[in-house]
This record gives C-alpha cells, structure tokens and sequence, in this order.
C-alpha cells in the first residue's frame, strides 16, 4: 500500500517538464503541491563540512571527540607504546617489588621515548586531550553551526531570481 503510494506519488513524471528540460531538480513539489526546495551543489558543500565538524569535534562528557579518539587510534592502534605510569603513592615507598616495577614501567617509557623523534611524536599525541573544555567546545561548534546555516541561507538568496522562478 504505502510502496503504491510512494510510487504514483514520488515519480519523475511528477516533475514539471520545463524543469525536467533543465538537466537538474532543483524544486520538487509535494503531494499537495508545496515546493521543496533542494540545495545546490555549493549549499551541499557547506552542509557536509558542518556537519563533519560538528560530529568529529563534538565531545561527550567523559571521554574525548571522536577526532581525538581517530587520532588515539591512528598513532596506537595495538597499544603497544609503552605509558607513563603515575607517581607511586606515598604507601608504597617501601614496597621493594613495587618500586622495581614502578622504575621498569618509566625506564620503558622513557627508553621509547628517547629512542627517536617518530616514537616521540606518536607517544605525544596518543596522550594528547581535548584543548577546550567540552562546555566551550559545544558552544564553538553550536556557534559555527549558526553560522553555517546563515551562509546556507546566503547562498540560497544569491541566486539569480530569474533562476528561482525557472526552478
């Protein structure tokens, strides 16, 4: 029932010819003859790289933006560099097995690090973090997301309008 409908409904005969005679389908009308209006190659271009860049950059409370995580990843895929282990606790200082742990784990990292400028490289962006807190990134992206659609609008209005009454 509804794939009928969609089909006598959603056809290309449903488009005018005079806009058929164009090449490209600009505006297409509804069941109930409202126009919807398509967005040109140039609006499309913008709405891709927003969106891209909202979702890579977008970050959750907890963990890092997924273009951090593609990052992590790309450098470390096998987490097989070596990590800083953190500073031993006050606890453990007479802990001899700790501290011989605890010294191999850091002789490790620093080995690998001082080993060449590639290892350097990667072990620095494997542990590098968000620069801005979460709170601000949303707000950035939001802004830039705003202005996105501002230049969307923008280039629908500087159409020509004998254009946009041709489509």
């Amino acid at each position: 029932m509804v794939v009928a409908h969609l089909a006598t409904h959603c056809t290309f005969a449903s488009v005018p010819s005079k806009v058929r005679a164009q090449g490209s389908i600009r505006q297409r009308t509804t069941n109930r003859g409202q126009a919807l209006l398509q967005p040109n190659k140039r609006q499309w271009r913008v709405i891709w790289v927003v969106a891209l860049i909202s979702i890579m950059f977008w970050p959750s409370e907890a963990s890092p933006s997924l273009a951090v995580k593609a990052l992590h990843f790309g450098v470390d895929p096998f987490h097989r560099l070596p990590v800083l282990p953190p500073p031993l606790p006050m606890g453990l200082g007479d802990d001899a097995d700790a501290v011989i742990l605890h010294d191999t784990q850091e002789n490790a990292y620093y080995d690998a690090y001082d080993s060449s400028w590639m290892n350097r490289l990667r072990m620095k962006l494997r542990d590098w973090r968000d620069p801005l807190d979460p709170t601000t990134e949303r707000q950035l992206l939001v802004g830039l997301i705003v202005l996105g659609s501002l230049l969307i609008w923008r280039l629908e209005g500087s159409r020509a309008p004998e254009k946009r009454g041709a489509e």
